[in-house]
């Protein structure tokens, strides 16, 4: 699977590389959301590759987030991390299908260092 998964302190980084299946969202979606959620999560989606990706899929990854986040209230703040204007428009359109309900702060950034500045509210010299 194209897919890392690192946890410290409290911020849960999930990093996508290449093509990304339905199956493999969603099992991300059951890991990070299953048992106890992070304070904070940040979703590298950089490297992944977004032109197979459809719209039906993406609703359908939605819709199961929004279930799964419906009970959440550990999660203060969620953070992507893209890679150019096509990756924005389409994360902005998953957090319009999935994270409408969301009780956490959501930010999309073209950087780690931005991301991490903003989930911990501390700024690296």
């Amino acid at each position: 699977m194209p897919i890392t998964v690192k946890y410290k302190a409290t911020v849960y980084c999930v990093k996508y590389e290449g093509h990304i299946t339905q199956d493999e969202m969603n099992q991300v979606v059951d890991d990070i959301y299953d048992g106890s959620s992070p304070k904070y999560i940040i979703h590298d989606v950089r490297e992944m590759d977004v032109t197979k990706l459809k719209i039906e899929e993406i609703k359908t990854v939605s819709k199961k987030i929004r279930l799964k986040i419906a009970t959440d209230d550990r999660t203060d703040k969620l953070a992507f991390i893209v890679r150019d204007r096509l990756s924005y428009g389409l994360t902005r359109m998953l957090e319009a299908y999935g994270f409408e309900f969301a009780r956490f702060k959501i930010e999309i950034f073209y950087n780690m260092d931005d991301a991490i500045n903003w989930i911990t509210g501390i700024k690296k010299r």
